[in-house]
């Protein structure tokens, strides 16, 4: 292979061998850049499963286009039949190596942890579930934007699951086949379980922080049977066990994290990082300011009522000392100004705010965000159609998404709770379905490409069905929407 052409790139030695393959260092001659070359061995190319799994990998990768993630270059077939991969050369170590030397200090877990969640949040909102989390997969590279700090590069999704509408055309795990690195793996895939979501990706993540803080990992064994019956029914020690000085908001996450029951972790990756910042962001202020009372614990998600979220906003108000605009998105908005009728929890650690808000706002000229989105996902021209929220506030002005536009943000995810909030809506005040439509095609460069269209666009048919009926949706929409 050494001295050959790999597509546009000519292989100098190998650097990498894995259950995936061989990976070369290869560089391309007409401007040399230097890029890794995975190809996978002639035993497993006969394999057509395990060529689905490779080819998985490029598709993944290449769809989500995250800088936590590695590049993906190139893709295609040498002679004799072997599939091959062309993607990013990094240099560096991965995270194994890293947690080979013991324990991790604070800021550098909180920093790359937000990384890994912003890059893994990236992936599960273009429906991608990487499903095999494990430091191995974790490389650490010098960060060219912020000198002696490191960036992390998510790797090898080879396992992947693609939720899309194509499923039929990537690789479908057998019923019972066990996938993974079981000392990183959830209960859910322990147990083989044949639907899994998201949130395996979230226990997995808190294997690994777990792991980063304590020296050691939550679950251990002698043998592969060992390492899985712990992951399904023992609980974790707490990892302030093994470091004294652990603030008690990180270890919260961990254990959230690594909750058996998938319903009772963070909702969502996206939660997981905007608690991750937050304990970031208490502990700097915590060394700057180490007489600031401390929260002791971050608290678990809560739903709130109209009237406690209007008292919240209240207060913060009372705290500043000059104008400052707070987007609200998601439930909180639509409870706030669209008629949402029922609770929310559509909020990433709302609580947590209010000891913070008076710090940041002298620093903020602009806006405040209340949700952290690893996407940009306000459709085009959100900025001209957002209303002023009508509380009596003096220095404190929320601004709301317009009701549609909550909608077509609300069609990214889809979830249970979502499809509740726009049905509060739409009892209160009935949607327009001209109006969907209409938004729907005013953002198809916006909100669409960043989810992924096949994903909106299913989403988004779940919501009008639920909200007009089926036969309104095929009558309407098989025109309408592309």
């Amino acid at each position: 292979m050494i001295g050959t052409t790999i597509g546009n790139y000519e292989v100098q030695r190998l650097i990498a061998e894995g259950g995936m393959g061989k990976v070369y260092l290869a560089v391309h001659p007409g401007i040399g850049r230097r890029a890794a070359v995975k190809v996978l061995p002639a035993a497993d190319a006969a394999d057509p499963e395990i060529v689905s799994r490779f080819i998985t990998e490029a598709r993944a990768a290449n769809a989500i286009r995250h800088p936590n993630i590695v590049d993906i270059y190139d893709s295609g077939v040498i002679e004799g039949g072997l599939p091959y991969i062309v993607m990013e050369y990094l240099e560096g170590e991965t995270l194994k190596q890293v947690l080979g030397r013991g324990p991790v200090a604070l800021d550098d877990v909180l920093d790359w942890g937000c990384q890994v969640a912003e890059a893994l949040a990236a992936a599960h909102s273009h429906g991608v579930i990487h499903r095999d989390v494990k430091p191995e997969n974790l490389f650490l590279v010098a960060d060219a934007r912020r000198p002696g700090r490191k960036q992390v590069k998510v790797l090898d999704f080879g396992i992947a699951k693609l939720q899309r509408l194509t499923m039929d055309q990537v690789h479908k795990t057998r019923t019972g086949a066990l996938l993974g690195t079981p000392l990183y793996m959830s209960p859910e895939q322990c147990l083989s379980l044949k639907d899994i979501d998201a949130r395996s990706d979230i226990y997995s993540l808190g294997v690994i922080l777990y792991e980063m803080v304590a020296g050691k990992r939550p679950f251990d064994g002698d043998g592969l049977f060992v390492v899985i019956s712990r992951h399904i029914t023992e609980p974790p020690v707490a990892p302030t066990v093994h470091r004294a000085d652990l603030p008690p908001p990180i270890e919260a996450i961990i254990l959230q994290a690594l909750a058996k029951d998938p319903a009772r972790r963070q909702g969502s990756m996206s939660e997981v990082l905007t608690q991750l910042e937050l304990a970031r962001w208490d502990l700097a202020g915590a060394d700057e300011a180490p007489n600031r009372p401390r929260q002791e614990a971050l608290p678990s998600a809560k739903t709130f009522k109209r009237s406690e979220l209007a008292a919240f906003l209240a207060e913060i108000d009372a705290m500043l000392t000059e104008p400052v605009v707070m987007e609200i998105a998601g439930g909180a908005a639509a409870l706030l100004a669209h008629g949402a009728r029922g609770e929310t929890k559509d909020i990433n650690s709302f609580s947590a705010f209010d000891e913070r808000i008076g710090l940041v706002a002298p620093l903020t000229t602009h806006k405040i965000p209340l949700q952290l989105a690893p996407v940009t996902y306000a459709p085009a021209y959100y900025d001209e159609r957002r209303r002023r929220l009508d509380l009596p506030l003096r220095n404190l002005v929320v601004w709301v998404p317009d009701r549609h536009d909550l909608l077509l943000m609300k069609a990214v995810r889809a979830a249970n709770h979502d499809l509740q909030v726009i049905e509060d809506m739409h009892r209160v005040k009935p949607f327009n379905l001209e109006r969907i439509l209409e938004r729907y095609n005013d953002c198809m460069g916006g909100v669409i490409r960043a989810t992924g269209p096949e994903i909106f666009d299913r989403h988004l048919r779940l919501i009008i069905e639920k909200l007009f009926g089926k036969r309104n949706v095929r009558s309407t929409l098989g025109f309408t929407m592309r």
